[in-house]
């Protein structure tokens, strides 16, 4: 049967095809790998971009001078109006349609509740109504997700609340974690921790909520793998950082493969190391990817061993070059403990130096 990959993307404006360029990625990974190859990746997968800036589209006429909109983020994101002032400070972008394309996602997403709410609702409609036309077709669902940067918050949020016992989300009855277990919830420059929320009407923690890896059916999982990569010098991934100890529990850690899987990167093949592509290109992110949705047997030992063996750690960058670039990302680098309010500085800081694009 068909294996959907739903594709979440990250901050910024996603025009109609963005996910060619994820597929791309993936594909010239994929294609590195004798038994992969003998399958194209687009016949084993059925790729669905879930897209969701069309939401902040809507909404951001005027909000960015609007006093009421400073009060009330303000107040619902726990913050003093002075933080939240310097914080838009900092992220001021312009773009030829959208200004503060990327923070602003950020900001609008983190201190609006319905903005969250209606997000959520948006994306898990697509999920819901993608999985009943395939049990509809099928008679079974096989699914499984890769989430980038914005992405992995929108996507453990819609999924925490789709599989919440308590939920009054559309779908959810038939849309419960026993009932509907993705096959890999992967999540590259994972920032779900960082906007979290937990209060009494979102009590969303991101290392207790049903989006966890466990065996099929197991109560309370919501997925058979759980994914997640980081690159050492990405300081979007430093604050609040998504690295839990013994998670969910020791039996997922032992089960080969582990359920749950962390990868840490450290390649600098150009400046925006956040990028989704940049992240695909080492071996140690995308073949235990690549071996979690197809098949443990997929990739062999000696092919995994010659692909690290090739790759290079700065591409086609000279070694000044690379290193300068490092001492750059580390300057931009904020603390563990720090909370979203450090991303208009990070936004800032890449965007201060002269660099553009690549946060798809």
């Amino acid at each position: 049967m068909s294996h959907l990959v739903f594709l979440v993307h990250g901050m910024g404006i996603h025009e109609t095809g963005w996910e060619s360029q994820y597929i791309d990625a993936l594909d010239a990974a994929y294609d590195q790998y004798e038994l992969l190859s003998q399958k194209p990746l687009r016949e084993r997968f059925t790729f669905v971009p879930l897209s969701y800036d069309e939401i902040f589209r809507e909404l951001v006429s005027n909000w960015a001078t609007n006093a009421e909109f400073v009060d009330r983020a303000a107040t619902e994101a726990g913050v003093s109006k002075t933080q939240l002032t310097g914080w838009l400070k900092g992220a001021d972008v312009t773009d030829a349609n959208f200004k503060w394309t990327h923070a602003a996602d950020v900001l609008m997403y983190k201190a609006f509740s319905l903005v969250r709410e209606r997000v959520c609702q948006h994306v898990g409609n697509q999920i819901v109504q993608a999985l009943a036309k395939q049990i509809q077709d099928e008679g079974r669902s096989l699914w499984s997700v890769v989430a980038h940067s914005l992405g992995t918050a929108v996507i453990h949020d819609t999924l925490a609340r789709l599989w919440d016992s308590q939920s009054t989300a559309p779908g959810h009855v038939a849309f419960s974690a026993q009932n509907e277990q993705a096959q890999v919830i992967a999540m590259v420059a994972n920032v779900s921790r960082l906007l979290e929320t937990k209060t009494a009407n979102e009590p969303y923690d991101v290392f207790k909520t049903a989006v966890a890896p466990g065996r099929m059916a197991q109560a309370g999982r919501g997925c058979l793998y759980y994914f997640n990569a980081r690159h050492r010098l990405d300081p979007f991934t430093i604050p609040k950082m998504f690295s839990p100890q013994m998670w969910p529990d020791e039996a997922a850690l032992l089960a080969s493969p582990p359920r749950y899987a962390h990868v840490e990167v450290d390649h600098i093949h150009m400046w925006n190391v956040h990028d989704f592509g940049h992240y695909m290109k080492n071996p140690k992110v995308h073949v235990p990817l690549l071996r979690r949705l197809v098949s443990s047997l997929a990739i062999t030992d000696e092919e995994y061993a010659m692909a690290l063996a090739k790759f290079r750690t700065f591409g086609s960058l000279q070694d000044e070059a690379a290193i300068r670039i490092r001492q750059k990302l580390e300057d931009a680098t904020e603390s563990q403990a720090d909370d979203w309010l450090v991303l208009g500085r990070i936004w800032q800081a890449f965007t201060g130096k002269g660099q553009s694009g690549g946060f798809a």
